[in-house]
């Protein structure tokens, strides 16, 4: 069983005003294998109730990391979001992370959690579509001289039109399965949203943005959860411009533990749509795992789906989650709770283009050593001009370094670190 933990990135540089960089951050935290002998008593409510029964129907709520835990696992005492109520994660707010609730008392949904991830752009100088929290962008619409991007994440559509596959495959523009995008596992783990749809159009063509993967969110409790109302992590629908469609984003992850799982609602991973809904540049479905006693009533799930019967011991444990985050780009600090676009962007920098990138890890082995890709619009992929140093200090509390040149315009880097477990 091996485990990846990544950090994404963005940054920019503009030459009128000398080198500028901009930052987004994501995080990606998975599920371990490891976890499988903790139990209930590990969820401590630290975070209290998550309580929305105030709000009146038709109210969307934007689930925000800077009113809740920073850490991106959540501990709460009870969920309760009332009919006709929304809640919605999405990277500016929720962080880039898949969403993790451990609950120590009941979990009711009777509204909606929304982790869908965003149609691509029908502007031809739009920008990248967001995913839900814990998925993965979708590639930006040719606009000449630039040609179409590939979308983001282990399943992205990588030819013009192409959808993203997840639990099952993406739809090529011609109609075709591309089984190289499908990816993970039904054990969740490594716990991943969707990936995203690439950008339509060609070299001498605008063309659509890609749809966004949906994101990833894990639910355990205690109590029973009673879903009447949805849980949704679709992939985003394809942008169009001109006769030139990107391709849809694939559904996220769903995963749920409890003694008790029931309700008359909807559990909903589906891809976006692509240049011919049903038929052509479609995303694949996603992942949905439930492991309970007793599972009843759920009118509806859409995902590749597991069910499995709870193990006497829960099977999550909230310190066994790595971290591996930036924390500093040349020499201006990163927000711990990055905006995770571009406008605003996070971290400005009007400095030298060449700069240190420095991460902090725990709970990753010091033998691991932190890779990183980078995207530019301008260049495409481009590597770093070294690699990051060896991870120091403790498997608690480590942290490591690197060099990279960054040219004009915006770029993306994503930063990895994977490694067996025993």
């Amino acid at each position: 069983m091996w485990w990846r933990e990544s950090h994404r990135s963005a940054m920019g540089r503009r030459d009128h005003v000398g080198p500028t960089v901009l930052l987004m951050l994501a995080v990606a935290v998975f599920l371990s294998a490891s976890s499988v002998h903790a139990q209930f008593d590990d969820f401590n409510g630290e975070d209290g109730p998550f309580d929305l029964s105030s709000e009146p129907p038709g109210t969307v709520v934007d689930f925000d990391l800077t009113d809740l835990n920073d850490d991106g696992i959540f501990q709460f005492t009870l969920v309760n979001i009332p009919t006709d109520v929304t809640v919605r994660f999405r990277p500016d707010k929720a962080g880039a992370s898949p969403i993790i609730w451990f609950v120590q008392g009941a979990v009711q949904i009777d509204g909606s959690l929304d982790l869908n991830g965003d149609a691509g752009s029908s502007d031809p100088v739009g920008l990248f579509a967001a995913p839900g929290s814990g998925g993965f962008g979708g590639g930006l619409g040719a606009h000449p001289p630039s040609q179409a991007l590939q979308g983001f994440g282990p399943g992205a559509g990588t030819n013009p039109g192409h959808g993203a596959g997840h639990g099952t495959a993406g739809v090529t523009d011609n109609c075709t399965l591309d089984l190289t995008t499908i990816y993970g596992n039904p054990f969740l783990v490594p716990f991943l949203g969707g990936s995203g749809g690439s950008g339509g159009g060609f070299i001498t063509t605008v063309g659509g943005g890609g749809g966004a993967g949906g994101g990833a969110i894990l639910i355990a409790s205690a109590m029973p959860i009673v879903i009447n109302g949805m849980i949704n992590a679709r992939g985003g629908d394809a942008g169009v411009v001109g006769p030139n469609e990107g391709g849809g984003g694939s559904g996220g992850s769903i995963r749920l533990v409890s003694p008790s799982i029931s309700g008359t609602g909807e559990l909903r991973t589906d891809g976006g749509d692509g240049l011919t809904p049903g038929i052509c540049g479609d995303g694949g479905i996603g992942r949905i795992r439930l492991e309970t006693l007793d599972l009843s009533g759920l009118s509806t799930v859409v995902g590749n789906t597991r069910v499995v019967t709870l193990a006497p011991n829960t099977p999550l444990d909230p310190s066994d989650f790595p971290s591996l985050r930036v924390v500093q780009v040349g020499v201006v600090p990163v927000p711990e709770n990055p905006n995770s676009g571009f406008n605003p962007a996070d971290v400005v920098i009007d400095e030298q283009a060449t700069l240190t990138i420095y991460v902090e890890a725990s709970g990753i082995p010091l033998s691991v050593v932190v890779d990183a890709t980078i995207w530019n619009e301008s260049l495409g992929i481009i590597a770093l001009d070294t690699l990051f140093t060896a991870l120091t200090g403790t498997v608690e509390a480590s942290t490591a370094s690197a060099t990279a040149t960054f040219p004009a315009g915006f770029s993306l880097i994503f930063i990895n670190a994977t490694w067996n477990l025993p």
